[in-house]
């Protein structure tokens, strides 16, 4: 479910910022521009990620401008070799020793953790050595080694903006998104016009606000409230990623 039109989340916004019916002070064009960077912050930090491909051209290595409109970067890319790669072709003996032997009724027996040790070192020396291997260079430029000899598919992933308008936040982004409006709100209304502590007329009255004060706590607040509200982050490795 959608959080509302532009419209509708113009007058929340007003309201939420303490100017229901304060349209001098508070312009759509403010509104807009909140709304506009609210939906910036959570497409940075919620976008998605989505699955693309290229075709190589023989014995070019350097591969620019493959990212699809309106995409971020490139996130990963997935290139095999055209022959046959190293690891294809470790000694079988290597396969024995990670994985131990096994006997005539099928029981497998342990191998020495040195064994295994020595085994996946040098599977990880033919990998870096000897397997095809890709360089991101951001946002869109890759680099493949070896250079394709001919015209092979090379896949990748890449992020993109989870949403498109302000009108198509969802509700499970609801309250980042507002928290990150109103905090923008707030701080546009404590510089400019907003930031007027006392007004004196002609004939000398004099009123005195705290207004300024009061947007830069709401923006302090706001911000905290979105940085509390982020997801933790997850300590493993993602193969997409």
């Amino acid at each position: 479910m959608a959080v509302g039109t532009r419209n509708e989340q113009r007058l929340k916004l007003r309201r939420a910022v303490g100017h229901y019916q304060d349209t001098a002070l508070v312009t759509d064009d403010m509104l807009d521009d909140a709304l506009d960077d609210a939906l910036l912050e959570i497409n940075r930090h919620f976008s998605t990620i989505e699955l693309g491909s290229f075709t190589t051209v023989a014995d070019q290595q350097t591969y620019t401008g493959i990212l699809p409109v309106g995409g971020y970067s490139i996130a990963k890319v997935f290139y095999g070799s055209d022959g046959e790669g190293a690891c294809e072709v470790v000694p079988p003996e290597f396969e024995t020793i990670a994985w131990g032997e096994m006997t005539e009724d099928g029981t497998r027996l342990r191998a020495q953790p040195s064994d295994a040790l020595f085994f996946f070192r040098n599977r990880s020396y033919f990998r870096r050595f000897f397997e095809s291997s890709a360089v991101v260079q951001k946002p869109d430029t890759v680099r493949l080694l070896p250079i394709p000899g001919s015209a092979v598919s090379v896949y990748f992933t890449y992020w993109e903006p989870v949403y498109a308008d302000v009108a198509d936040v969802e509700e499970v982004h609801e309250r980042q998104y507002w928290a990150w409006a109103k905090y923008t709100m707030h701080t546009m209304l404590s510089v400019g016009r907003g930031s007027v502590e006392k007004v004196q007329s002609v004939t000398g009255m004099t009123l005195s606000t705290r207004a300024s004060k009061a947007h830069e706590r709401g923006a302090d607040r706001e911000h905290q409230r979105f940085v509390d509200m982020m997801p933790a982050l997850v300590p493993a490795r993602n193969w997409m990623v």
